[in-house]
C-alpha cells in the first residue's frame, strides 16, 4: 500500500466562475405571413450539448455518466467510502490511492477521488489522470461534452507520494513539481443554475451532470464551470 501526504489544493473546484461571451445560436428563418411581407428570421439557443458535439460523442459522454453514477451511488457517505478504502484530502474531496497509482484511466470501478458535501455527502465522483500525464494526454472520449480541467499545485515524493507547495509556491524539500494534473467531475445530480433551479435537460443534455465549458455562455445553462475544449487548464 502507497503511503501518501495527501494535500490536493482543489477545495476550489466548487467555486463560482462565471462563464464569459456569446450564446452560440442557430437561425431559423419562417415562411412569410399570408397576408404578404419578407420571410422572419429569429435566432433560438443552440442546446449545450450540440456544441460541436457528434452523436458518438453524446453517447460517449451518456454512458460515461451512467457508468459513474452507477459505481459513486454504492457510497451513501464519506464514512462508506472510508471504509471502501478511501481516504479524506480535504473538505470536499477523498481519494483512493489504489486507484490514484493504478493503470486504469476513466474506470468507473477504479474512480479516484469522490466528492463530498458539507454534510459529508458523497455527491459525484472525479477522474484523476496519472503522474506525470499533462492535458494533452486525456482521453477523448466525449469529445467536448467532457471539460477535463487542472490545477497544476501538485508535487511529488520519489515514492510516489503527492505533497502541497508550500506557501512561497514552491515544492518542498525532497519533493519534484510535476506537470499539470487533469481532472473531471461527474455529478450524481443535476447541477444548479447560477439561480438555484436545477439544469434543464433539454437544454444542457449531458451538462446537467457534467461540468460546462468555461468560455462558453450557453443560456438555459449556467453554474459551475470547469475549462472550455476538450482540455483546458483551470486555474484557481
Amino acid at each position: 500500500m502507497l503511503v501518501a501526504t495527501l494535500a490536493f489544493t482543489l477545495a476550489a473546484c466548487g467555486d463560482d466562475d462565471s462563464p464569459a461571451g456569446a450564446p452560440t445560436t442557430a437561425s431559423t428563418t419562417n415562411a412569410a405571413p399570408e397576408t404578404g411581407g419578407e420571410p422572419t428570421t429569429t435566432s433560438s439557443p443552440t442546446p449545450a450539448w450540440q456544441l460541436d458535439a457528434t452523436d458518438a460523442n453524446v453517447d460517449e459522454a451518456q454512458r460515461l455518466i451512467a457508468d459513474t453514477q452507477t459505481v459513486v451511488q454504492r457510497y451513501a457517505t464519506a464514512d462508506d467510502a472510508t471504509d471502501a478504502g478511501y481516504i479524506r484530502i480535504n473538505a470536499k474531496h477523498l481519494m483512493n490511492l489504489d486507484y490514484m497509482f493504478d493503470e486504469f484511466i476513466m474506470n468507473a470501478e477504479h474512480i479516484e477521488s469522490l466528492v463530498v458535501d458539507e454534510a459529508g455527502n458523497v455527491i459525484g465522483g472525479m477522474y484523476v489522470m496519472n503522474l506525470g500525464d499533462t492535458l494533452d494526454d486525456v482521453p477523448t472520449e466525449g469529445g467536448p461534452l467532457v471539460i477535463w480541467h487542472s490545477h497544476g499545485r501538485l508535487c511529488v515524493t520519489d515514492a510516489p507520494a503527492l505533497a502541497p507547495k508550500n506557501d512561497a509556491g514552491e515544492c518542498p524539500a525532497g519533493t519534484t513539481a510535476i506537470d499539470d494534473l487533469p481532472m473531471v467531475h461527474i455529478w450524481n445530480e443535476a447541477q444548479p443554475n447560477d439561480d438555484g433551479t436545477p439544469r434543464d435537460a433539454a437544454m444542457c443534455g449531458t451538462f446537467q451532470y457534467l461540468d460546462l465549458p468555461h468560455e462558453t455562455t450557453i443560456e438555459g445553462c449556467s453554474g459551475q464551470s470547469a475549462g472550455g475544449g476538450n482540455a483546458i487548464t483551470h486555474e484557481h
